[in-house]
């Protein structure tokens, strides 16, 4: 499920693990979005268009000119990669399986 988001802030980047920066009439922008919402990956979607602060970060801080952008765990990629979006729902499927707990059984004494 995408989520508009008006501002790249840090304030906001807790909330979504993964951001995807695109602008409009981009044919790898929307299919990026779609086959990132199609394996049940949350993201929020800014438009680099209308958020100056949000093409700063992409074009100053990542050095990115190309759209799409995703960006998640401190790694950011440029393009359409189903191959990364497929580790991408991995990642996110390993790091949400809840711990288990192994619970010791004493030795019985002799």
């Amino acid at each position: 499920m995408s989520t508009a988001t008006p501002a790249a802030g840090p304030d906001t980047a807790a909330v979504h693990l993964v951001t995807v920066y695109s602008k409009p009439a981009c044919p790898q922008c929307d299919a990026t979005k779609r086959s990132l919402a199609a394996k049940g990956v949350s993201f929020r979607s800014i438009d680099v268009m209308e958020d100056a602060e949000a093409f700063k970060h992409v074009t100053e801080t990542l050095g990115i000119r190309q759209m799409p952008v995703v960006e998640a765990f401190g790694q950011a990629w440029c393009g359409f990669l189903p191959a990364k979006i497929s580790w991408l729902q991995a990642e996110l499927a390993k790091r949400a399986e809840p711990a288990v707990e192994v619970e010791e059984t004493p030795e019985p004494s002799l």
